[in-house]
């Protein structure tokens, strides 16, 4: 017990297995290493995951080269509707849209809405701020070309995991900063919300869920000049233009070295006056969303995740979206 946390069986043994790979290490680890790693388990939990949503691989324009958007449309949606573009996560330096994959079916299948998984760039190859620009563009080109995805432009929210739930956040703030629609709905998965963390009780309390070395490397190649931490685009608890932002529903584990920041961004959000639900879920770790596969509270805490989706994107439970958005059983 943690924090008056116990940790779910299925996650305890996640992290001895993670302490046994450490052990057997003789340095740390390289962005190679790491990105391999993290590709062969997650990719390999993906397999067989709702295999009859429907997917389609498509390249928009981006500020550095075409960025990759993959469609997942659930079997039960037709003609135009509300949609998530959804961010991976990964500390900027890892994921893909093959990682995420099971959780964008996932989230396709139980929110009955399309999702838009979006590849951005990464780090070290594309430090800060290539992410956060791809992110913008991406989900303006989606609304402004709406109809092209088959998503409603006026019913399209954003969300994301880890670094992706800070990108989704950041999106939203860009569109109010610059006095655009911004999306109608947020859903934030564990957050990271200050690039630096110092401060925050349970960074010490969790070093054993989300190595201190790992979290420093990630940081490091992700924005390499400190003079940039305090930039609210890598450290959304710096953001004051909070205002008029949507509806956002925050997730966070117990035992996670950011559960403390992300609580704080939650309290930043209502101070503004920004209708949030939060959830704390406190047998869970950092990265509950790509393990629901062999944890069953974790795929509670996902339904719990999608069905907020649907609240927030108004869809009816038991229901599709057709046409114009007239629901179908």
């Amino acid at each position: 017990m943690v924090d008056n946390h116990i940790l779910s069986v299925h996650s305890q043994l996640l992290v001895k297995i993670g302490a046994l790979a450490k052990r057997c290490q003789s340095e740390i680890p390289s962005i190679a290493d790491i990105r391999r790693d993290s590709d062969l388990g997650l990719i390999s939990l993906a397999k067989g995951i709702h295999p009859g949503i429907r997917t389609n691989d498509v390249a928009i324009p981006g500020p550095g080269g075409r960025i990759r958007v993959r469609i997942y449309q659930p079997a039960r949606v037709n003609g135009p509707g509300p949609a998530l573009v959804y961010f991976h996560g990964g500390g900027f330096v890892m994921g893909s849209i093959e990682t995420h994959d099971a959780v964008c079916r996932f989230l396709a299948t139980h929110a009955d809405v399309r999702i838009l998984s979006v590849n951005y760039r990464l780090a070290p190859e594309h430090p800060f701020p290539a992410a956060v620009e791809d992110a913008v563009s991406a989900f303006h080109q989606i609304v402004e070309n709406s109809s092209q995805f088959g998503v409603t432009a006026h019913a399209v929210a954003v969300g994301g995991d880890s670094a992706g739930a800070c990108l989704a956040a950041v999106v939203s703030h860009s569109a109010v900063k610059n006095a655009v629609p911004p999306p109608v709905f947020g859903l934030l998965l564990y957050p990271p919300t200050d690039i630096v963390g110092l401060g925050f009780r349970s960074q010490d309390l969790f070093p054993f869920v989300l190595d201190n070395e790992i979290l420093g490397l990630c940081r490091d190649q992700y924005l390499p000049d400190p003079s940039l931490y305090d930039d609210p685009r890598v450290s959304i608890l710096q953001e004051t233009a909070l205002r008029g932002l949507p509806p956002t529903y925050v997730a966070s584990p117990g035992f996670d070295p950011m559960r403390d920041e992300g609580e704080a961004y939650v309290d930043l959000l209502r101070r503004f006056g920004v209708d949030v639900e939060h959830q704390r879920h406190p047998t869970l770790m950092h990265g509950f969303a790509t393990f629901f596969m062999i944890d069953p509270e974790a795929k509670i805490a996902m339904l719990q995740a999608a069905h907020a989706l649907r609240r927030g994107l108004k869809v009816r439970p038991g229901k599709a979206y057709c046409g114009d958005g007239c629901g179908i059983t």
